[in-house]
């Protein structure tokens, strides 16, 4: 009986000692993580603030690469990270993380694609005359081809690898920035939860660039009104000018009736 009651107790003990030494290793890794994205955390503070952005909206990809918006300045900024990771868990990997910073004014997006195993679901695209024009010249510089591999049509497949999020931009050396949401090595079913959060996040990110692409067209359009409307006053009172002056020239007698209606007609034609 003794015998049993010792080796009870030395279980006990050894529980006891052992889920203390556990819990302390677990605590010292969540510290430990804690502190990684802290510094990690500075680390893009410090890349935003070069860059004289106030960052209202971010989301990161598992890879690390970033996307962020400035809605007070009117800026868009993608951060491509070289890391091949594509699991957020790998702590590790963040602190050898770099980046490529593109920062772009709301009305250098010209188009926003989301695309779900090189199928479109969605697409948006400027629309005005001038970013209709941007981007015609920016499609007929070579990047219609790869955009071009990338489109089909809308996805309805159960099983899923890749959601990726295509912005087109005007910048003649770098007019394609491309997302991606969700790289799995293997199909995923849609109800899975990394499909179900990529799925969520990316239609977010395409919806907001539609208000950006739809608030830049608004303003262009405004613009063009404005325009025509100081040409066309402009026109009026230079025609109004013109027949001025011919009316003092009749006037005055330098020139016949017959004359001054013959070139009045020309002047307002």
């Amino acid at each position: 009986m003794l015998i049993i009651i010792g080796i009870i107790l030395m279980g006990c003990i050894y529980w006891v000692f052992f889920s203390k030494s556990a819990k302390n290793i677990v605590d010292k890794e969540l510290a430990r993580q804690k502190e990684v994205k802290k510094r990690h955390n500075e680390k893009l503070k410090g890349i935003f603030d070069k860059e004289n952005l106030k960052i209202t909206q971010q989301y990161t990809v598992p890879n690390y690469s970033i996307i962020a918006v400035d809605e007070n300045s009117q800026k868009v900024c993608f951060l491509k990270s070289n890391s091949k990771i594509n699991n957020d868990k790998h702590l590790l990997e963040i602190e050898k993380v770099k980046y490529d910073v593109k920062v772009f004014r709301y009305k250098d997006v010209l188009e926003s694609e989301v695309i779900i195993d090189g199928e479109t679901v969605t697409k948006t695209s400027r629309t005005s005359q001038v970013g209709g024009a941007i981007l015609g010249g920016i499609l007929a510089g070579g990047v219609g081809a790869v955009i071009g591999g990338l489109s089909g049509k809308t996805s309805s497949k159960e099983k899923v690898k890749s959601i990726q999020l295509k912005v087109i931009v005007n910048d003649t050396k770098n007019p394609l920035q491309i997302i991606n949401f969700l790289n799995e090595p293997t199909s995923i079913d849609r109800s899975n939860e990394k499909f179900t959060k990529a799925n969520k996040e990316i239609m977010h990110w395409h919806s907001l660039f539609k208000v950006i692409i739809d608030m830049v067209d608004k303003e262009d359009k405004n613009k063009k009104v404005i325009q025509d409307n100081n040409t066309e006053y402009n026109t009026s009172n230079n025609i109004s000018d013109e027949i001025r002056k011919l009316h003092d020239l009749f006037k005055e007698g330098i020139i016949t009736q017959e004359e001054f209606e013959s070139q009045k007609k020309k002047i307002i034609s």
